[in-house]
């Protein structure tokens, strides 16, 4: 998938946005609603257009018991989400791989965010969705937003506990990386600032440094203050206004919207 491909799926800063891939065309509401109360004993409303013979398939909405509305837009397949399956931090299996790349049409949910509290109550419908979705047959879950495609077991797994906040990091956020400098993708979609570190002391540490502070945000829901310190792990850590390391995040500029938190390890 393209760079412009990505980012014209990417949606309001505040939204969250998922590409569903499915082995089917249309499925019928009362299907999704069946399978939604049967694994979260809780009732979900579906209401699809009539299905047409060509893209966009059917549109329409699906509301949570507690009114969080995902908007639905059924489109043709995309083929070059292939290469993202090799990016699953869950494997692909073989028969996974062969069935997304014959997928016959994307489910695009779209749920706005608001306040941090309104993101995270969106996450959670979003999360439920998607469970909802791989249990009806959907063949993994890409989040444009964080350039990152999930695995249907890693949904499976991580879709456990909704208020766990690791599980959030590890649904709804991503991390790249330039030259000396590492930064997060996908806390922008809960009004928070995205987070960028040094990885002077080597990728792995950056990337679970940035996840680390990622996970308490979103437990907080509200960003560090800058000029506060922090202690990750054995690390001491500044934290200030960014960004220092990298202007902007080139392939996703919506990323950063509500600004840049600056990492920095103490010496």
């Amino acid at each position: 998938m393209t760079s412009d491909t990505t980012t014209s799926h990417a949606g309001a800063p505040d939204s969250i946005v998922a590409l569903i891939p499915c082995p089917f065309e249309w499925l019928d509401p009362r299907e999704l609603i069946a399978t939604h109360g049967e694994h979260w004993m809780e009732e979900l409303t579906v209401e699809l257009s009539d299905p047409q013979d060509s893209p966009p398939f059917a549109s329409g909405e699906a509301r949570s018991h507690q009114g969080v509305v995902a908007r639905i837009v059924i489109e043709e397949p995309i083929p070059e989400l292939l290469p993202f399956a090799g990016l699953s931090a869950v494997p692909y299996s073989p028969t996974e791989a062969l069935m997304l790349q014959d997928h016959r049409s994307v489910w695009r949910i779209t749920i706005d965010g608001g306040s941090p509290k309104e993101c995270r109550r969106a996450a959670k419908f979003a999360s439920q969705l998607f469970a909802t979705f791989v249990h009806a047959g959907a063949i993994g879950i890409f989040l444009p937003a964080l350039g990152r495609l999930h695995a249907p077991r890693l949904i499976q797994q991580e879709t456990t506990d909704l208020f766990d906040p690791r599980a959030l990091v590890t649904l709804f956020v991503n991390a790249f990386h330039e030259g000396d400098w590492m930064r997060t993708r996908g806390l922008t979609a809960f009004h928070l600032p995205e987070v960028e570190t040094p990885t002077t002391g080597g990728l792995n540490a950056a990337f679970f440094r940035l996840m680390d502070v990622s996970a308490s945000m979103l437990m907080q829901l509200a960003p560090y203050p800058s000029g506060a310190g922090l202690q990750i792990g054995r690390e001491i850590c500044d934290l200030t206004e960014g960004p220092l390391g990298l202007e902007r995040d080139e392939q996703l500029p919506v990323n950063g919207t509500y600004g840049v938190l600056t990492v920095t390890p103490k010496a």
